[in-house]
């Protein structure tokens, strides 16, 4: 199963019907009742012993 079929399945949506990010941000945001949050990604190069590829701050 793709990640299109996920989101579509999810949020009882099709996909062609949007045709920016700025939609489907807007769809995710009316379904959780509440502003997505920015997070940050640092590119640091390593892998820690948790597993975590990325840093991740609210």
């Amino acid at each position: 199963m793709g990640k299109t079929v996920i989101f579509e399945e999810r949020y009882g949506v099709n996909v062609n019907d949007f045709s920016t990010t700025e939609e489907i941000d807007e769809v995710i945001e009316k379904q959780k009742g509440r502003k997505l949050e920015i997070v940050k990604i640092d590119d640091h190069g390593i892998v820690p012993s948790r597993g975590n590829v990325f840093k991740i701050r609210k």
